[in-house]
């Protein structure tokens, strides 16, 4: 996984996340493998994800971050919203996605495991398929 100089996952780092949950969270563990790499565009899933972690977006200034047709975007907002990971706000051209409060809560638990794995590996081994950092 890889964080980029800003701090944000890149598209692998969103599916590498999916690697830590714990027992009890199999099912967002399996529905994350399934948007996210169960398919072609696994890739720009996670990056509109990493997008909406940061700010909400329209679909247009998806497309645009994405750098894909309108409709690429559109098609891919309408999989993640179906499977729950985002949620719109507002009607229309202007509509507005953020990420789920689930995913949202995912993301925190998440971000908690990697923190408890990096304080556990002072080294920079890999953990879970994680590089410490280094």
């Amino acid at each position: 996984m890889q964080l980029t100089t800003k701090g944000s996952l890149d598209a692998s780092g969103v599916i590498e996340l999916a690697k830590v949950h714990s027992p009890s969270e199999t099912s967002w563990r399996r529905l994350l493998w399934y948007v996210l790499a169960g398919s072609r565009g696994g890739v720009n899933r996670g990056r509109i994800i990493d997008l909406l972690r940061r700010e909400p977006h329209n679909v247009n200034q998806l497309a645009e971050a994405l750098d894909v047709h309108y409709r690429v975007a559109e098609h891919h907002v309408r999989a993640l919203e179906k499977n729950n990971l985002i949620t719109p706000a507002g009607e229309h051209y202007g509509k507005l996605y953020f990420l789920s409060q689930e995913m949202e809560i995912q993301f925190l638990s998440l971000r908690r495991g990697l923190a408890e794995n990096t304080a556990s590996n002072p080294g920079g081994e890999k953990i879970n398929g994680f590089n410490n950092g280094h």
